[in-house]
C-alpha cells in the first residue's frame, strides 16, 4: 500500500507551491501555510496500513495544532487557512476549538493561537483528552471524528473547520481496513460565517491551567463603550479568574436543581426532591395561571439568586484580576441602558457548564430584572458538550419540514396543548409532521427526507436521568409513553450511519435544524450522568441551536413558553432574543421569573427557517 506521505506529495505541492527541478529536487516558488494536526500517542496497525488514526480507549491523548509549513507528523491532508488569515500583514489572534463527542470526560477544548504574519506560522496549541471505551454493542472498537473550528478573535467569525476521522480500540488491533484521514469540509463556505452577537464572553484555560476570561465587544458602538475596560493595546485583555473544580461546581449548582425541581412537583425525580425545596414551592393556582404573588416571586428569585450570585462572585470577583474583571462585567451589564437596546451576549466556554441565565450581581439586593437571562439576549456555546455550531445552509436549500413530537396517549395532560402548538405552527405556514411514538420520530430522522428537517420541536415528557444506589444510571430520555422512549445515546448514534467520507463532507441533518426540546430536564442538569446529553446529540447531528429546560417545568409553563416562542420565531425573531423577550414578558405581566428555567445553546442569530 502506498504510504500516506507519498500519496499526499502532489497535493502538498499544490498547497505549498512546490515545483520539482529537472534533477528531481524541490524548487520552492511560494510558501502558503497549511493547517497541521499531530496526535500522540497513536497505535500502530497490524497487517495492512491504516490511513485512519488509531487511538487507545481510556488513554490520555494529545492533539497538537498549528499553522505553518507541513509537519512530518501531520495526520491531515494539506488544507490552507482562510485567506483572511494568510493575507494579513499583521498578526492574527485566533481561537481554536476542538469538539470530541466520544471523549470519556469533557476536558478543556479551547485554545488561543496567534498567526504570525512575518514568519507565516503560528504557535502550537495542545488539547488533551481520553477516548471513551467502546460499548458492548460496538464491540472492540468504534469510529469517531475530531473536529477543529478556527475563529477570528477580532470579529468572532468562523474561518475554517478541520476534521480528523479516528478509530478507538479497546485492546488488541481491529481487522485492517482502509479509510481516509480527515481534512477540509468541502461544503464549508469560503468566506467566514458571522456570529450575530453584540459581545462574546470567552472562558478558557491557558497552558498553565489558569482559567481566563475575555470580553469581546463585537458591535462597534459597544466596543466604544467597553474599550477602556476590555482592551489592552491592540488586543483583548485576558482576566485571570478562579477555577471551579467539579466538587465545588456540584455543591453550588445542585441546590438550585433540587429547589427548582421542587417548584414543579412533576414526575418521580421532583417527588424525590420535594422535601428539600419546600421554600420554593408555589401555590396550585399560580401553577395554573402562571401569575405569582409577590412573596412567591421573592422566594423563587431568592432561590435562583443563591446559585447565580455565588457563581458570579467566584467567577468575576474572587480571582487575581477580580477588581478589573468585575468592573468590566458591570460595564457590560449596564451597556444596554446607555445604548438604548437589548444586547446579544454569546458565552463560549470549554471549561464550565453553568446555568448562565441565573447569574446575578453580588453586593446588591436581589432583583429578578438583573438576572443575566433578563439583562441579555443570551446564547451559550458549550464547546466540550457538542462542538462548534453548525453553519446555516444557503437559502436555496430543500423544502423545510418541522418535526413536532408529542406524547402518544391522547388523554395525557399535554395532548390538548400540543394540538394548539401544532395549529400555531401551521399558521406560519410550515410543513409540520406530527410524530407520536419513538418509531415515528426515528423514522423522520433516519429516512430519506431527513435532509429537509429544519426544526425538531417536542412537547412531551422527558428526564435527565439519575444515578440511584445499587442501580445502573438512567439515560436522558424523551418519553412518548411509559415504555416508549428515545435516549440521547440513540440520537448520538445516528451519525455513525455515515461513512468516513460522508462524516467529513456533510452533517447528518443537512438543513442545520433548530431543536426546541420543550419537556422536563432536557438541558444539561447538574445531576452527574455518565452519558452524553441531548445537547451533545443535537449538535453532533448538525443543529444550529437548541432550546432546553434546565429542570422540571409545569405543563402550563411549558405550553406558554412554547406558544410565545413559536409566535416570535414565526415573525423572524432570533431565538436568543425571542427567549429573552419571553422571560421579560412573564416577569412583567405575571410577576413570574420562571422563564429563567429555559436555556438556549447555539447561534445567537438562529431562527425557525421554513
Amino acid at each position: 500500500m502506498t504510504s500516506r506521505g507519498a500519496r499526499w506529495r502532489s497535493a502538498l505541492a499544490l498547497a505549498l507551491g512546490i515545483g520539482y527541478a529537472a534533477c528531481g529536487g524541490p524548487a520552492l516558488y511560494m510558501m502558503v501555510p497549511v493547517y497541521n494536526v499531530a496526535i500522540t500517542p497513536q497505535l500502530q496497525p497490524d497487517g495492512a496500513a491504516y490511513d485512519v488514526v488509531l487511538l487507545q480507549a481510556g488513554a490520555t491523548t494529545t492533539l497538537h495544532f498549528g499553522i505553518g509549513p507541513p509537519w512530518p507528523t501531520t495526520v491531515i491532508p494539506p488544507q490552507n487557512p482562510n485567506r483572511i488569515i494568510t493575507e494579513s500583514d499583521r498578526d492574527v489572534a485566533l481561537t481554536a476549538v476542538l469538539a470530541c463527542t466520544f471523549c470519556r470526560e469533557h476536558p478543556s477544548f479551547m485554545r488561543k493561537v496567534t498567526y504570525r504574519a512575518a514568519s507565516r506560522d503560528s504557535n502550537r496549541a495542545e488539547f488533551s483528552f481520553a477516548p471513551r471505551q467502546p460499548t458492548a454493542e460496538e464491540g472492540d472498537s468504534f469510529t469517531g471524528t475530531l473536529e477543529l473550528a478556527v475563529y477570528g478573535d477580532a470579529n468572532e467569525q468562523l474561518y475554517d473547520r478541520v476534521t480528523v476521522p479516528v478509530r478507538v480500540v479497546r485492546e488488541g488491533r481491529p481487522a485492517a481496513q482502509t479509510a481516509v484521514v480527515g481534512g477540509a469540509r468541502r461544503d464549508e463556505p469560503t468566506t467566514p460565517t458571522p456570529l450575530a452577537a453584540d459581545a462574546v464572553l470567552r472562558l478558557y484555560l491557558d497552558a498553565g491551567r489558569q482559567l481566563l476570561v475575555e470580553i469581546n465587544p463585537v458591535a462597534a458602538d459597544l466596543r466604544t463603550l467597553l474599550a477602556p475596560f476590555v482592551l489592552s493595546g491592540d488586543g483583548l485583555r485576558s482576566f485571570k479568574t478562579v477555577s471551579l473544580d467539579a466538587g465545588e461546581l456540584a455543591q453550588i449548582t445542585t441546590g438550585v436543581y433540587v429547589d427548582a425541581s421542587a417548584i414543579s412537583l412533576q414526575g418521580e425525580l421532583a417527588e424525590r426532591l420535594r422535601g428539600s425545596g419546600q421554600r420554593a414551592v408555589v401555590s396550585s393556582a399560580a401553577r395554573d395561571s402562571l401569575r405569582l404573588s409577590d412573596s412567591e416571586k421573592t422566594n423563587v428569585s431568592t432561590m435562583l439568586a443563591e446559585t447565580g450570585r455565588r457563581l458570579y462572585g467566584r467567577l468575576f470577583a474572587d480571582g487575581p484580576d477580580g477588581d478589573a474583571l468585575a468592573a468590566a462585567i458591570a460595564a457590560l451589564e449596564t451597556a444596554h441602558e446607555r445604548l438604548g437596546r437589548p444586547l446579544r451576549l454569546h458565552v463560549r466556554s470549554d471549561h464550565l457548564a453553568l446555568p448562565w441565565q441565573y447569574l446575578h450581581p453580588i453586593g446588591t439586593a436581589i432583583d429578578p430584572n438583573k438576572f443575566w437571562g433578563m439583562v441579555f439576549d443570551l446564547s451559550v456555546e458549550r464547546i466540550a458538550g457538542g462542538g462548534a455550531m453548525a453553519d446555516i445552509p444557503a437559502a436555496d436549500a430543500p423544502s423545510r419540514t418541522v418535526v413536532f413530537a408529542r406524547y402518544g396517549n391522547a388523554t395525557d395532560p399535554t395532548a390538548d396543548k400540543a394540538s394548539q402548538q401544532v395549529a400555531q405552527l401551521q399558521r406560519l405556514p410550515s410543513n409540520v409532521v406530527e410524530v407520536r411514538s419513538r418509531d415515528q420520530f426515528m423514522a423522520r430522522l433516519t429516512g430519506p427526507d431527513r435532509a429537509a428537517v429544519s426544526a425538531v420541536i417536542t412537547f412531551l415528557h422527558a428526564t435527565a436521568g439519575s444515578t440511584r444506589l445499587g442501580r445502573e444510571p438512567d439515560e436522558p430520555t424523551l418519553q412518548f409513553g411509559d415504555a416508549d422512549v428515545v435516549s440521547s445515546r440513540r440520537l448520538l448514534s445516528l451519525r455513525d450511519n455515515l461513512g468516513v467520507q460522508e462524516r467529513r463532507s456533510q452533517r447528518y441533518l443537512p438543513a442545520a435544524p433548530l431543536f426546541i426540546l420543550n419537556a422536563c430536564e432536557t438541558g444539561p442538569s447538574t445531576i452527574a450522568i455518565p452519558y452524553n446529553s441531548f445537547q451533545d446529540a443535537a449538535f453532533t447531528l448538525g443543529a444550529q441551536g437548541l432550546v432546553v429546560t434546565e429542570v422540571s417545568v409545569w405543563i402550563s409553563l411549558g405550553h406558554e413558553v412554547g406558544m410565545q416562542l413559536l409566535t416570535r420565531l414565526g415573525s423572524g425573531e432570533a431565538v436568543s432574543s425571542a427567549l429573552a423577550g419571553i422571560r421579560r414578558a412573564l416577569l412583567k405581566e405575571r410577576n413570574n421569573p420562571l422563564g429563567l428555567l429555559y436555556a438556549y445553546y447555539g447561534d445567537p442569530g438562529a431562527t425557525l427557517r421554513r
